[in-house]
């Protein structure tokens, strides 16, 4: 074996060796970094960290010491708070304890949170003159659980939505949420409603007209909702849109600051509902939409560009069954979409507004309740949770957000495939993707996600989000630092 050469003595080196060693067993990547310890070695006193490995307190306290070779602690020389590396948290107290001893009180920055503290190599020098070698230490701050110590990697599936309200919507305007009862007045079962407000602006709310007021005390799967019903011939309870201090009170969502002007440009709305009752129906909504929402096969017949009259249709449901609609008008995009419970039914071109009437008031339901309580008579009774109206123009992740908030409100299953990205609860940042169905209603834990053992799956990447590796590829280590 030569050193600084071949054994024969060719191949001569010109330079310092420092040190030769040899272990009988391969070093990890750790130990090979401490051993160089960023070009200082690993002679020189050790920092020893002394903390918990997991909390679920903000504040963390670690107790740091320097022992030599031969484990004995050692004062040092140099060392201060400028000399602590610290990712995932803050530092909130550095203090010299004695000789030996140092305290570090650290803050998260948010919960689940890992936080790594690193002192490298040489920031202070042992007794003996020897510069420090490196070492570091983890803390995870999060929820404490079985085992919390060991924790790698924890994905939990509470909700599809849990951090996500509607609000966060671009351009929303109009959101009516009869799940919230205190948006009602009055709000006792089957008393009748005077107003619905809206949940982003108290002063925007629905008011019931004199002698057709719907009634609270309805529900859809358990959730408190709003019942619309004929109450006789030519009487059928029904709401219209006003706004405090707009002249004459009436409004819609789709025109500028709710003022009734014009054509509607682009507009997307989301309903939660139920037909109890099927008849025939004009158009609700006050978009300038026709012709009827729906006909009493519970088609929609909706006009679409071009000549007046032109319309297609789409089924929207028949009696008793819950649904989620999203109906989507866009001359932005030209587009003319309908989506029920997640499926696109209905899509057409849009390029202008020909084939649209003027905005008027927006309302539910339509006015028109001629003829008998009969299916051939006009006015559905219907059961309302929830009306959401975004003035402009809406992304298809905002729309799928949208639907999947709704579906997980109102147990309503969403028929598409979807995919989502879980966080890791263990404070990594590794995300868990799932491409699969939504959240069933029949699942009693309503904390799991479906697999259908043919299409539905999921991963997590360890290199990226885009980037997979084989599971045997994956190590211990690997997950540690991820």
């Amino acid at each position: 074996l030569g050193v600084g050469g071949s054994p024969d003595g060719s191949n001569l080196f010109k330079g310092w060796i420092d040190e030769i060693r040899f272990y009988s067993t391969p070093l990890s990547t750790n130990d090979v970094e401490i051993a160089y310890g960023d070009g200082f070695g690993d002679l020189g006193a050790r920092p020893i960290f002394e903390s918990n490995s997991s909390t679920s307190e903000e504040n963390s306290t670690i107790l740091i010491s320097f022992i030599n070779s031969n484990d004995q602690i050692v004062p040092v020389s140099g060392f201060s708070s400028s000399d602590l590396e610290i990712l995932g948290a803050s530092l909130t107290t550095f203090t010299e304890l004695n000789s030996t001893h140092y305290e570090v009180i650290v803050r998260a920055n948010q919960k689940p949170q890992r936080i790594k503290m690193r002192l490298a190599a040489g920031i202070a020098r042992d007794d003996g003159n020897f510069s420090t070698s490196s070492a570091s230490t983890r803390i995870t701050y999060l929820d404490q659980i079985t085992g919390a110590e060991n924790l790698v990697g924890w994905w939990k599936f509470d909700s599809f939505n849990q951090d996500w309200q509607p609000d966060q919507l671009d351009n929303i305007t109009l959101w009516l949420d009869a799940s919230e009862t205190d948006t009602l007045s009055p709000n006792t079962p089957n008393s009748e409603i005077d107003q619905w407000r809206c949940k982003l602006d108290s002063s925007v709310k629905m008011v019931g007209l004199s002698g057709k007021k719907p009634q609270a005390g309805g529900s859809i799967n358990g959730v408190h909702a709003i019942k619309f019903v004929k109450e006789s011939t030519d009487i059928i309870d029904r709401m219209l849109l006003q706004k405090t201090g707009v002249p004459g009170s009436n409004v819609n969502p789709a025109g500028e600051n709710h003022l009734i002007s014009g054509k509607v440009q682009d507009v997307a709305l989301f309903m939660v509902g139920r037909i109890d009752f099927l008849r025939k129906n004009n158009f609700s909504f006050g978009f300038g939409w026709g012709d009827h929402f729906p006909w009493s096969n519970g088609s929609v017949f909706w006009k679409i560009a071009g000549d007046l009259g032109d319309r297609k249709t789409f089924e929207l449901t028949q009696e008793g069954e819950n649904y989620i609609l999203t109906m989507y008008y866009s001359i932005t995009e030209g587009k003319q979409q309908a989506y029920v419970d997640g499926v696109l039914l209905f899509d057409e071109p849009r390029p202008n507004d020909s084939n649209t009437a003027d905005m008027t008031v927006f309302n539910f339901p339509p006015s028109t309740a001629s003829g008998g309580l009969d299916a051939d008579g006009y006015g559905s009774d219907w059961t309302v949770g929830e009306f959401i109206v975004v003035r402009g123009t809406i992304s298809d992740e905002a729309l799928e957000k949208t639907e999947s908030y709704l579906s997980s409100k109102w147990s309503i299953p969403l028929d598409r495939t979807m995919e989502k990205k879980f966080s890791d609860n263990s404070g990594g940042n590794r995300n868990l993707l799932y491409s699969g169905q939504e959240i069933s209603p029949d699942n009693k834990f309503n904390s799991t996600i479906a697999f259908n053992g043919s299409t539905d799956f999921a991963y997590i990447p360890i290199i990226g989000d885009t980037y997979k590796i084989s599971t045997s590829e994956v190590t211990r280590f690997d997950l540690l630092h991820a």
